[in-house]
């Protein structure tokens, strides 16, 4: 509601619904922000991975309310962790969610440093996209540490 009134014009409404979910909500550092009332259930509007999604969209749009977002995703990331988000639908709405702020967040070319026993290991050939590479070692190239102290 906040969302279409939003977008039809109202300031002042829309403003009211997100503070009134703001302190509905529950916030915890390490589980995020999320609400009780989110279960399971056979109805659309139950959908707890959906309706966290809707809540960014919300805290976004009508209030850029960014700590509320970054919580919400927090709380997203925990469920993906511990549990599952049970749908295809409910996935691919919890992607859209992580990825609706912050620009290009699947744009970095940085690629993770791995260096063993002193050594930076330098990638022949990086996948495209994802950044994965693997360097493979022969069983006569893995010398024990305590071989090179002698």
């Amino acid at each position: 509601m906040a969302i279409a009134l939003q977008r039809f014009g109202d300031k002042e409404t829309p403003q009211a619904i997100m503070k009134s979910i703001k302190e509905h909500s529950v916030s915890d550092e390490e589980l995020g922000m999320c609400w009780r009332d989110l279960e399971s259930n056979w109805w659309w509007y139950h959908a707890p991975i959906e309706t966290q999604v809707l809540m960014i969209e919300a805290f976004l749009e009508v209030t850029n309310d960014v700590p509320a977002v970054e919580s919400c995703k927090v709380w997203l990331l925990k469920q993906k962790q511990t549990q599952d988000w049970k749908t295809t639908k409910a996935t691919a709405d919890a992607i859209y969610g992580l990825l609706l702020q912050n620009g290009n967040l699947l744009g970095s070319n940085t690629l993770v440093e791995v260096a063993l026993a002193g050594e930076t290991i330098k990638p022949a050939k990086v996948e495209a996209g994802t950044g994965f590479y693997e360097q493979k070692f022969a069983r006569n190239e893995i010398k024990p540490a305590m071989a090179r102290l002698r």
